[in-house]
């Protein structure tokens, strides 16, 4: 299928299997149109352990007009993939990492995001522990345009208030499972980002600071606050 444009393989609902190295290395050579690709595996499943590094690189060296990379439970999947994807594909302009994966960390990440600087939408899992703060400074720094942003878990009110600096088109941001979350950061994030519709608020986050932040705003724009 030399015009595959789209392609979605998720081993959850499938009996035949998920992505493999193989089948990466297939779309590399015969479907260089690919422009959006998400793969999904269950947690801890065994055909995860058949698509690693190399079949992504090899991917990315093949379909450079990638523009939407979505990668759920790719547990064998590492910063050397992010390495090849910033290389190869600089027009990337959505990433989601979903589920954990202790073999990405601030490394990938920060090269990944210093060279796709048209990312607007960044999905990074809670459970992406060695991402942090330093990956968000990179985001905020290298992607102007970022729309749409979901944080880890490391990530905390350094990175908030990069974002509110930077990204002045942010409309969404998922903070549900941030576990930094101050007042402070919470006010200037609304200050800085006027265009900002909706904001997923953690749990442990005191109501009576997020009322205080708002009543701040200048711009009256938000429309769903949600405490989850």
């Amino acid at each position: 299928c030399p015009d595959l444009q789209q392609l979605c393989i998720d081993e959850r609902a499938s009996c035949l299997g998920g992505m493999t190295n193989d089948l990466a290395r297939a779309l590399a050579v015969h479907c260089k149109q690919l422009s959006v690709l998400e793969v999904y595996f269950q947690r801890y499943s065994l055909p995860s352990e058949l698509f690693t590094d190399e079949g992504l690189i090899a991917l990315s060296e093949g379909c450079k007009c990638l523009r939407k990379l979505t990668l759920y439970n790719c547990d064998r999947i590492s910063d050397r993939s992010l390495y090849a994807v910033a290389a190869n594909c600089p027009g990337l302009t959505a990433i989601t990492l979903g589920g954990y994966n202790e073999h990405i960390t601030d490394g990938g990440m920060t090269v990944l995001f210093d060279s796709c600087k048209q990312l607007r939408h960044v999905q990074l899992s809670s459970k992406l522990f060695k991402v942090t703060d330093c990956s968000g400074a990179s985001l905020a720094a290298n992607c102007p345009c970022l729309t749409n942003a979901k944080l880890t878990q490391a990530m905390t009110d350094a990175t908030i208030q990069q974002l509110a600096l930077s990204c002045k088109h942010l409309r969404e941001l998922d903070l549900h499972r941030s576990c930094a979350v101050s007042c402070e950061a919470l006010q200037r994030l609304l200050e800085g980002c006027l265009l900002l519709s909706r904001l997923v608020l953690p749990q442990q986050l005191e109501v009576g600071a997020v009322v205080r932040a708002m009543s701040s705003r200048c711009c009256c724009s938000l429309s769903m606050l949600e405490e989850e």
